[in-house]
């Protein structure tokens, strides 16, 4: 979802990157086999499906039937594999176009935030960085113990395709094991301690019950202000003797 491309890339057979990448010469470099045919994308294929026993019952088999009509619909989670990897020493990369509204930036975040592993802890507080390129502003990214979160600027949910330069980026500096934070994004702490003292005069019940009278009394007199405005309008009249009568034209 909000994506934009100069090529077709997401209509099946008729895919100039399927094209490419099912080109022998391209399987050759990628040392993929000659046998495979690459496809773009296809729906329900990262989802990890759950294995349910067939009882040998009425109930049962019903049941089977019922849940193989929602199979699609019931993924497993894959954060904890991610975090199997973190702690086993995998760097791990996360990464949202900003204009996503499918697999959105926030909540890859959300499930990075509530992940348990060896750096939880610390990955909640850890700050953010500005990754750039070129000098100009690609996004900002988060990094801690092999587990780098970057968001693209100005890119829906096919990143290569609309940000390709800095895409090339970003798997380069994942390869190289290089940050993705070239500049430190202010970060603000605010605590009571740290705040001005409130003065506090009197009990907190008489100060309550002043302000209730002061702002009772402050309401009648903003009202007969307006009382007495109103009262000094002068309706106009419709005929010509009642506005010759007014203006002291008559």
């Amino acid at each position: 979802m909000t994506t934009w491309d100069p090529y077709a890339i997401i209509l099946g057979g008729e895919s100039s990157v399927e094209d490419f990448f099912n080109k022998p010469r391209v399987k050759e470099v990628l040392h993929a086999p000659a046998e495979t045919y690459w496809l773009g994308c296809i729906p329900g294929a990262g989802r990890r499906r759950l294995q349910r026993r067939q009882e040998q019952t009425p109930r049962g088999l019903l049941r089977h039937l019922m849940s193989s009509l929602l199979i699609n619909d019931q993924p497993e989670s894959t954060v904890p594999y991610i975090a199997e990897l973190l702690d086993g020493g995998v760097r791990v990369i996360a990464y949202n176009g900003d204009r996503d509204l499918s697999c959105c930036a926030a909540g890859t975040e959300k499930l990075l935030n509530d992940m348990n592993w060896n750096g939880a802890d610390e990955w909640y507080t850890t700050k953010r960085g500005l990754w750039t390129v070129g000098m100009e502003p690609a996004g900002y990214a988060k990094s801690l113990k092999g587990l780098d979160f970057v968001v693209v600027y100005n890119s829906g949910h096919l990143v290569p395709y609309n940000q390709p330069l800095n895409a090339l980026d970003l798997i380069t500096r994942f390869l190289k094991n290089e940050s993705f934070s070239d500049y430190e994004l202010p970060s603000f702490h605010f605590s009571q301690s740290e705040s001005s003292p409130v003065p506090q005069t009197g009990n907190g019940k008489s100060r309550g019950f002043w302000t209730v009278i002061i702002a009772f009394v402050a309401g009648l007199g903003v009202a007969y202000i307006w009382q007495k405005k109103r009262n000094d309008y002068r309706r106009i009249p419709s005929d010509e003797a009642g506005i010759d009568e007014m203006t002291g034209l008559g």
